[in-house]
């Protein structure tokens, strides 16, 4: 449906890690899409099951690097000094200009 995502310190978490059952290659989907997600270093407090927000991210990406194909362009990244409620204004930026590199 669409081909540009941005993922801001996105809540994992949320009913029992429900996103990680749906993590699979999209049927039908041929497109290229290209994905951005950021999370704040100091989003390191383990909590939702013992793993912290930092910990799911990186499991997200790795469960996605597993199964999708080469058409989804992943830009992961844990930011520095970054917390919860900081991270919109520079995760926003970086990822606008990941997801929109491949314009020029």
């Amino acid at each position: 449906m669409f081909g540009r995502y941005i993922l801001l310190s996105p809540s994992l978490w949320w009913s029992d890690k429900a996103i990680f059952k749906e993590l699979g290659p999209a049927p039908g989907s041929t497109s290229p899409a290209r994905l951005y997600v950021a999370t704040g270093q100091h989003e390191n407090k383990k909590h939702h099951g013992g793993q912290s927000m930092v910990d799911q991210h990186l499991e997200m990406v790795r469960l996605l690097q597993k199964v999708e194909s080469s058409q989804l362009k992943i830009q992961s990244e844990i930011l520095e000094t970054e917390t919860h409620r900081t991270i919109f204004g520079p995760g926003f930026t970086k990822g606008l200009r990941f997801v929109y590199s491949d314009s020029r």
